[in-house]
């Protein structure tokens, strides 16, 4: 689901709503206050759930004094951020 690799982690399923509280709790679990980086390249496929994990990983590492930033992100998360306006809000690079 989620493989932790140096600087960050890599999510290695397609995020969508069956996997949305799963994704949610397993990034949850690896943010520890720091900078990282994930990366979605390997995302199969993803709906709208995925913006909310990926906001939800945002706001929890801010919390705890740290920051990410996706890599990778497939065309539909960043058709979805731009039609809802989160590109200035989720770090994709």
């Amino acid at each position: 689901m989620i493989e932790r690799r140096p600087g960050g982690w890599r999510v290695t399923v397609p995020m969508v709503i069956d996997n949305a509280a799963a994704l949610r709790a397993a990034g949850a679990a690896l943010i520890d206050g720091g900078v990282a980086v994930v990366d979605l390249a390997a995302v199969g496929g993803a709906d709208s759930s995925a913006l909310a994990v990926l906001l939800d990983w945002v706001r929890q590492a801010e919390k705890q004094g740290g920051s990410l930033a996706f890599r990778g992100a497939p065309s539909g998360v960043r058709a979805l951020a731009g039609l809802y306006d989160l590109d200035g809000i989720l770090p994709l690079v």
